[in-house]
Parts: structure tokens; sequence; C-alpha cells
């Protein structure tokens, strides 16, 4: 009787385990559609968001040679140079090349003013002091030169593009008014501690902002010359790399140690009064940091070392502080993920990194996917051309891409 109710049992069991399974739902597969894209594109939505492509190609051309790219802050225009130091410009939302000068001895680095003049100059150079200002319209043809002391560390404009400035190997920081035809025939020469690493100037605030080597220090000027505020670093060994929010309310410093950038460390103060807001220690190296233009929302991406059972392995991550110093999200990124910050939306809800070679992922505010691109690959190779280096303007709206098949890309944000 007992070996009869057991067998029963379990046919009961098998039974009812039958219709569970020719019940349940069916897993949900997701299903990838390629469009045709003029963009030269690759959208995948399955599993990456809602798929809408997030950015829209404008155009890819040519670069034989590329050296150095820079996009002007309002996207308006884009710059490059090539190894013999030949400068172009071109118009950002067509592609045109406006001009060409022939080879500038030297010239490894350019800015791009947002009036279309192009700052061309020898990075770290002492036998090179001076930037040329290349006319929007007719290139070398009606250049101007800025001479300077000591070798050009950095350059960086105001946010009004009105101003130049020129941080040198000497300590000096010099200011130039800028107008398409003219600029200042005598420049404020500032003299500060330390030589600018790293530089920055306000949109709405008439300040500068620079990271110092040597002295390990984050210092503010005023335009008007004056100094406003300074933070000294007390471990002799970092450095800081800076950035200012455009509405000139919020600085941000990443300081690392060492040449390979090692344990990276943020600092957020308020810049109108130099009071530290907060710091973290990232436990990272090879930080990316971007900050929206109000200055509510910080993006960080850097890389760590990890442990699995395969041994030491690195991985980059990605996360986003609120200036109150709050994570907005967990970090993002491990094995099979490694992002790399290039873009930041002007209120902080559109985030995108480069993935890889050839991959561009845009996230949202909370760090949820809402999309993921791939350039297409070679017709030729069938390989997926490398990013080199992605370069985002001010707002966030459009991105520079130079890649690794001597082309260029500039993209706009369609959403």
């Amino acid at each position: 009787m007992l070996k009869r109710m057991l067998i029963l049992g379990a046919f009961a069991l098998a039974v009812g385990a039958g219709v569970r399974v020719a019940t349940a739902p069916v897993p949900a597969v997701a299903v990838s559609s390629v469009p045709k894209s003029a963009d030269n594109l690759r959208q995948e939505s399955g599993g990456f968001g809602d798929g809408r492509p997030r950015w829209r190609e404008l155009w890819t051309r040519s670069a034989p040679g590329v050296i150095a790219v820079a996009l002007a802050p309002n996207g308006t225009s884009v710059a490059w140079v090539d190894k013999r130091g030949s400068v172009r410009r071109i118009v950002g939302e067509t592609g045109k090349t406006l001009w060409q000068t022939p080879a500038l001895k030297g010239i490894n680095r350019l800015v791009v003013a947002p009036q279309g003049q192009v700052l061309a100059f020898s990075q770290m150079n002492p036998a090179a002091p001076s930037v040329r200002v290349l006319h929007p319209q007719w290139g070398a043809n009606r250049a101007l030169s800025l001479p300077v002391e000591g070798a050009i560390w950095r350059v960086a404009l105001s946010g009004a593009g009105d101003k130049v400035l020129v941080g040198t190997g000497k300590s000096y920081l010099y200011q130039f008014s800028l107008a398409p035809d003219a600029v200042t025939k005598t420049p404020k020469r500032i003299s500060i501690q330390g030589i600018p690493l790293s530089l920055c100037a306000g949109a709405s605030e008439a300040v500068a902002l620079f990271g110092t080597w040597q002295d390990n220090a984050v210092g503010v000027w005023g335009l008007d010359g004056l100094p406003r505020w300074r933070y000294d670093e007390r471990e002799v060994d970092r450095t800081f790399e800076v950035q200012l929010s455009a509405d000139g309310g919020t600085a941000v410093g990443v300081s690392t140690r060492g040449g390979k950038k090692l344990e990276a460390r943020l600092h957020v103060w308020d810049a109108r009064t130099g009071r530290l807001l907060w710091i973290e220690d990232l436990g990272a190296f090879d930080p990316k940091v971007l900050i929206s233009r109000d200055g509510s929302n910080i993006a960080v991406s850097c890389a760590k070392m990890s442990s699995y059972n395969t041994g030491a392995t690195v991985e980059r991550k990605l996360t986003m502080f609120s200036r109150e110093g709050r994570r907005l999200f967990a970090d993002k990124g491990g094995l099979f993920f490694a992002p790399e910050l290039v873009a930041l939306s002007a209120g902080g809800g559109r985030i995108t990194v480069r993935d890889g070679s050839g991959s561009l992922w845009s996230l949202d505010r909370d760090g949820r996917t809402v999309s993921r691109m791939r350039l297409a690959r070679d017709q030729r190779t069938g390989e997926a051309p490398v990013i080199k280096e992605a370069i985002s303007s001010d707002d966030g709206e459009f991105l520079l891409l130079q890649r690794g098949d001597d082309q260029i890309s500039l993209y706009k944000a369609a959403s």
C-alpha cells in the first residue's frame, strides 16, 4: 500500500511540473533591428534601453596624418593639424573646409574659439613661446602672434571666447583680448605660484581656475588680475586636472599621484568662495571628469584593479555625483563593459561613454543604459575603427571623434 502511494505521489509531482512548464510564459528574447542609417552607425536596441539613437552623424571626413583635433566650445568649428604642422578649419554643421595653412613648424596643439579663430601652438617647447591666432576666414594669411615668456603649457578661452589665457613654464598667466581681426597689444601678465598643468576659465564669472605642477595646488584668479582663493595639497606628489562649471559656481579638481595617475581623488569647491565642499577617494587611476553647466552633476570614469580566479585585472568604472557629494548611481562597468567618459549634457541627463574600440553608449542620470551605437566596420578589413580621442562641446551637444583610420567624425545630439 505504501509503495503504491509513493508511486502515485511521484506521478502527481511529475504531472504538476509538466503543467508548470507548459503554462509558464516564454522568456522574452531581445530582437535587435539594424536600420540602414545615413549616420554611418549601427544602432543596437536589443538589451540596450529603448534603442533610439542619441547621436546623429553630421559628417565623417579623411584626415591623413592627423596628430591633434579641436572643437569650438559651441560646436560651430572643428580644426585639426597633421604631422607636417598644416592646420585646417572646418565648418561644424557642414564639414566644409574653409582653409588650410602651409606647414607651421612645431605646431602640435590647437584651441578653437567660438568666433572661428584657431589658436595654434607648440606645447612645452621653450623654442616656440608664442600662440598663432589663425584668422577665422583667411587662416594663416591674416594670422596674428601672441608672444609670451616661457614654454607654453596650457591655452584656454574664457567662456564667452573673447579672451585667451596662456599659462607658461615661467609661472606666468597671460590674458589676451580676442577679436576677429585684432588682439591685445599689451596683454595682462599675472605671476602665479607654480606651473599651470591644467587651466580653464569661467563663462559667467570672470575668473581663471588652474591646477599647478611643482607646488601641487589649485588656484583661482580673477581676470582683473587679482587672486581669489587657493587650495594647497599636502601630499607633494599630487597634481590636479581642474574644471569650472559654466555658471562659475562649482570648481572640480581630480588629483592623481605620479606619472601613471594613480590613487585618484575628487575635490569639489564652491568656486566663488573657495570653500571645500567634499572629497572622494576613488581608489582608482586614469580618471576623467565632466561637470554639467550648472554644476549640479559631476560624472566620473576611472580604472580600478579587481581580482578574479584568473588573477588581477583592470576594470573601467563610471559613476555620477551630485554637487553635494551624493552618488546618483552605483559604479557601472566590469569585465564586459569598460566605460570611458566622453560627453555630459548641459543638465546632466545624458552621459555618453566609449567602450572598447568603436562603441558609444548613452546612459541617463540614474545610470540606466538608453542606447548603444557602433561605428560602421571598414568595408575592406571588416574591422571597427578605433576611437582615439573624443571631445565634446561645452554643452555636450556636439561630439568630435578622432579615429584610428585617419578620419574624423562630428556628431550632434539627437535627443
